[in-house]
């Protein structure tokens, strides 16, 4: 059993079709396996990233662009002709950094500097980037409250080979976020937890965005692929919705949802790096860390 996020978006044809167009655009710039005897790979642009890398990257980019500008274009038009009366707006989001487009990524930095709120992100995967990590850490009037897997509630917990230190990789760039904290003296404000229940994996991601006052219901969300860590910001393809709302009831239903997510976690007390046998990492393996912070 796992923990997750859904969401369900009805009656919303625009966005349906954003995804559709999405899917079919991404599958311009991938291999297309082609029935038969033999696997054979074909891409369906006329570059192929592994001989041609730089001629691919180049049609890639122009594909992808042109595809995400025509969106942009239609959206803005719909959204001028459609939302005089509307309590709720939905913003769907795009990463692919590798080709250079980072909507998603300027989005969230976007949000994380929002003054005067009070954030809570959820992360399976919590390994922030350091552009990130600043936002949060210099926007001292806001507050944030964080929930992320513990060891045993990774997905990656209990694994073959050296994949079982994966959760143990996690939990230290938990630390040294937790570090960073206490450095820049952001304990009262920056809360940080874990979610456990016992049997179940974690891999909620988003954030939920309110007043000052914690108690107030949100009035925006993000929902997606997104886990704000490295990897998902310079190596893979993320989308998120962006969800602003003042409709009372759907505020309700993102503050249980929220509450939901985070009765099931407590907050990190930094003796536990030390004292709990699943965040051990062997010292041969604690130089590689660094390496590979941008692939978690």
């Amino acid at each position: 059993r796992r923990q997750d996020r859904y969401m369900w978006i009805r009656n919303h044809k625009e966005i349906c079709q954003f995804y559709q167009n999405l899917v079919d655009a991404i599958g311009q710039i991938s291999y297309i396996i082609q029935p038969g005897t033999e696997s054979v790979l074909k891409m369906g642009i006329n570059a192929d990233p592994v001989s041609s890398p730089k001629e691919y990257k180049r049609l890639a980019k122009n594909l992808m662009e042109e595809f995400y500008r025509t969106q942009k274009i239609k959206y803005e038009n719909y959204y001028k002709n459609n939302t005089t009366n509307a309590k709720t707006w939905i913003f769907p989001t795009l990463q692919i950094a590798q080709i250079g487009i980072r909507n998603d990524e300027q989005i969230t930095n976007y949000l994380f500097q929002k003054p005067d709120v009070t954030m809570h992100i959820t992360s399976p995967y919590f390994n922030v980037t350091s552009q990130y990590m600043e936002n949060i850490l210099s926007n001292d009037s806001s507050k944030f409250k964080v929930v992320v897997a513990s060891p045993k509630a990774n997905g990656f917990y209990n694994a073959s080979g050296y994949s079982r230190y994966i959760p143990t990789m996690y939990s230290k760039a938990l630390q040294y976020f937790q570090t960073m904290v206490e450095k820049h003296s952001r304990q009262q404000d920056i809360e940080i937890n874990e979610y456990f229940r016992n049997g179940w994996s974690f891999h909620a991601k988003g954030l939920w965005m309110s007043s000052k006052n914690d108690q107030n219901a949100p009035f925006l969300t993000a929902i997606g692929s997104p886990n704000f860590g490295s990897r998902s910001v310079n190596r893979d393809i993320e989308s998120q919705c962006i969800i602003i709302s003042n409709d009372t009831d759907l505020q309700k239903r993102l503050k249980d949802e929220q509450d939901h997510v985070f009765v099931n976690s407590e907050l990190v007390d930094k003796k536990v790096y030390n004292n709990d046998p699943d965040r051990y990492l062997p010292l041969y393996l604690r130089p590689f860390v660094a390496l590979i912070k941008t692939f978690m």
